[in-house]
C-alpha cells in the first residue's frame, strides 16, 4: 500500500513540476537542489488532501515510514510532503514518535 501512495504522490508531482519553479529557488540552495518544480499553491492543498486521507488508512507506524521514505528520496517536494504529514501528527507527539522522527 506503501508503494502504491508513493508512485501515486510522485505521479502528481511530476504532473505538477514547472521547471521556472526549479531556477527560480535553485539559486537560494547552494548545496544543492532536488525538486520537481511544483508550486506552493499546487502543493499545499494536496499535502491537506493526503494526510487527511491516508491517516484514516495507515496506521502511524504505516505514516511514518511513508514519511522515511519521502524523506530519504531527495527530493525537496517530497521532504516537504513528509515535514507536513508530521507537523499534523504534533497533537499526538509521544516518546516513541520523537524517536521516530529523530532518525
Amino acid at each position: 500500500m506503501i508503494q502504491k501512495i508513493e508512485h501515486d504522490m510522485r505521479q502528481f508531482l511530476k504532473k505538477n513540476s514547472d521547471p521556472a519553479i526549479v531556477r527560480k529557488y535553485s539559486r537560494y540552495f547552494r548545496e544543492g537542489y532536488d525538486p520537481y518544480g511544483v508550486p506552493f499553491e499546487k502543493l499545499t492543498p494536496k499535502v491537506n488532501e493526503w494526510f487527511n486521507t491516508y491517516q484514516k488508512e495507515l496506521t502511524r507506524k504505516e505514516l511514518l515510514t511513508l514519511c522515511d521514505h519521502l524523506l530519504s528520496s531527495g527530493k525537496h517536494e517530497e521532504a516537504s510532503i513528509a515535514i507536513g504529514f508530521i507537523f499534523k501528527l504534533r497533537d499526538k507527539y509521544d516518546k516513541g514518535l520523537f524517536n521516530a522522527v529523530g532518525r
